[in-house]
């Protein structure tokens, strides 16, 4: 039934063969009938035949990811599923699938390991077909970091991630990168004003362009907040840039006087 592609008769008649004599059913069947459940669509069955196919042989690696990936669509959280792919990269060594590096980043992802999880899935985009998940992981790292209003992080991630976007994730790498710069753009300002320094004005100019230019490349992803932005917050901040470059000194320049008028000289006396 395999052999025809007939897969749901295949995973019923393996299913009633090891009900009546289990011992048919060695390691090479078992892993068999797990991709035969999978791709009849019962991903239950495919767990519950993998992890079967392990138990009576340790060293089948393609079993072991099958759990892991299994887990992962049925978004079992549980730490089956990173000890599953870590087993199996451990038996795959060199050869071991890119899936199973995408696999383990997110499994550290979710517990906190941000670092490591990154550069696992860094190495996975090295195949084409886990760029879009590597840019998603990445997308998800730096809207943590801007709740968090680690703003230089932020930026830096969106822009690392951003290289492996497609064009249907680039709205919101460009919103979130967007509203991060809106919070670095008030900081720089605020130093501005303080310092008076024509370098932190200027940057403040410039990061201003920059931040409308994600900003209205992120409407797409939030349009409602963004226009708001757009409409009410930035143009402010762009007013307060422009300031900022009129009233900045250079380093070591004095300060600028008042702009008042001169003291009146006395009148001269008249001659009697």
């Amino acid at each position: 039934r395999a052999g025809q592609r007939q897969y749901a008769d295949a995973a019923g008649t393996i299913q009633l063969a090891a009900l009546s004599d289990s011992a048919v059913v060695d390691s090479l069947i078992a892993g068999a009938a797990a991709g035969w459940f999978e791709s009849a669509g019962d991903r239950g069955g495919a767990l519950t035949w993998a992890r079967m196919a392990v138990q009576k042989s340790p060293g089948d690696a393609g079993s072991w990811l099958r759990i892991a990936m299994t887990l992962r669509a049925r978004q079992d959280t549980t730490p089956e599923g990173e000890a599953a792919v870590r087993r199996y990269m451990t038996l795959s060594g060199d050869r071991a699938e890119k899936v199973a590096h995408a696999l383990l980043a997110e499994n550290l992802y979710n517990h906190g390991k941000t670092d490591s999880a990154l550069a696992l899935v860094t190495f996975a985009a090295q195949d084409t077909a886990y760029r879009e998940y590597a840019a998603q992981l990445y997308l998800q790292a730096g809207r943590d970091a801007f709740q968090h209003r680690d703003v230089e992080k932020a930026i830096a991630l969106l822009a690392q991630g951003r290289a492996f976007a497609v064009p249907a994730q680039l709205p919101a790498f460009s919103n979130i990168t967007g509203r991060a710069m809106l919070l670095k753009l008030q900081s720089l300002l605020a130093d501005a004003e303080e310092t008076h320094s024509c370098d932190h004005a200027h940057a403040a100019d410039s990061l201003a362009t920059l931040t409308e230019r994600n900003l209205r490349e992120g409407v797409p992803f939030d349009s409602a907040r963004t226009t708001m932005m757009l409409a009410s917050v930035l143009p402010g901040f762009k007013q307060n840039a422009q300031t900022a470059i009129m009233s900045c000194r250079a380093p070591g320049a004095p300060a600028r006087r008042p702009a008042t008028r001169p003291a009146a000289r006395p009148a001269p006396a008249r001659r009697p």
